[in-house]
């Protein structure tokens, strides 16, 4: 009995001893990993506070592995979205001030394939102000004209696009993006009217 008890011992003592010999643990980075990187221009359009809304920007980032994104990215509103309370003339309307960005995180799903889908979040924060309908290149302006991020907020911006393989170094990337808006109190704003779907384009550059 005493025997097969000891056998016992030394087979499972031999076979932990086996297993960790030949154990590989797979990591994010191991040797092989292949790091790549790339940038350009964005541009999302959608509705902002009841208004079409269009943002351009752009990101940058590295590219783990073909699939693995860490990087930043930033957007500015572009046109005019009128803020003003109701009732109040036209030549006296504030118009929005919006920019933000943040880190960047997604992962590429089959990259090697023509078309694939690619899946990110953006984690920042933004400013918010306010101007009228003066622009900043006329010489009439003066400092109550503009009030240039007045506030700030917190930014959550999931998205999911489609990305086509232009060529080995470029990249189109359509698909629709969500931002949630949260921590800001800013002239009549509440949470939720800087939220909103938006459709959006980029076309990034790089080694992929």
């Amino acid at each position: 009995m005493k025997t097969i008890r000891v056998m016992t011992a030394v087979v499972l003592l031999a076979t932990v001893m086996f297993g960790q010999n030949n154990f590989e643990q797979t990591t994010l980075f191991q040797k092989g990993a292949v790091l790549g990187g790339y940038g350009g221009p964005a541009i999302s359009i959608g509705k902002l506070n009841g208004e079409y809304a269009v943002f351009t920007g752009g990101s940058g980032a590295f590219v783990l592995n073909h699939r693995f994104i860490i990087g930043g990215a930033g957007y500015g509103l572009v046109n005019r979205i009128d803020i003003s309370p109701e009732g109040i003339p036209g030549d006296s309307s504030r118009y929005l001030n919006m920019g933000y960005g943040g880190l960047e995180l997604g992962y590429i799903i089959a990259p090697s394939q023509l078309v694939h889908i690619q899946v990110s979040s953006l984690f920042g924060v933004g400013g918010l102000g306010t101007h009228n309908n003066v622009d900043i290149w006329d010489e009439d302006y003066d400092e109550d004209d503009f009030d240039v991020y007045h506030d700030v907020f917190f930014v959550l911006q999931p998205t999911v696009s489609l990305e086509l393989n232009v060529a080995k170094f470029c990249r189109l990337n359509v698909g629709a993006t969500y931002r949630y808006a949260l921590g800001f109190d800013y002239k009549g704003l509440k949470t939720g009217d800087l939220d909103g779907l938006e459709l959006k384009m980029a076309l990034n550059f790089g080694l992929f």
